[in-house]
């Protein structure tokens, strides 16, 4: 049972494109989040607000492609508006709750696909 996204909602969205079509923006989305969670990171670690609100914010896009309301969209949407406000101070903090929801995000992204193929 998935426990950030739900699935239900996501069929809806996307099931009549059919089953290959979500299991491509899964795939998708593997091969392109981990750009964004170690830009984030990046950005964090040499303390650019620009880059963490790009990332973010891409991120963010990506997560509420697959569930909305969600909690790491939620938490890509802090980090965003750390970046444009310019105060990274809480970022580091946000960052690893976003990493450790993003770890069960996956599962339930792997766990979608798994029944769709």
């Amino acid at each position: 049972m998935t426990q950030i996204i739900n699935k239900v909602r996501l069929l809806e969205n996307y099931g009549e494109y059919g089953n290959e079509f979500i299991v491509d923006i899964i795939n998708m989305f593997f091969e392109e989040y981990t750009k964004d969670i170690q830009g984030m990171r990046e950005a964090i670690i040499q303390n650019d607000a620009k880059k963490l609100d790009f990332h973010a914010h891409k991120i963010k896009s990506s997560f509420k492609n697959f569930s909305n309301p969600c909690t790491t969209g939620d938490l890509s949407f802090q980090l965003e508006m750390m970046g444009k406000n310019n105060d990274l101070s809480n970022a580091a903090a946000v960052y690893q709750e976003l990493l450790n929801q993003t770890a069960i995000f996956i599962e339930d992204l792997n766990e979608i696909k798994k029944e769709l193929i």
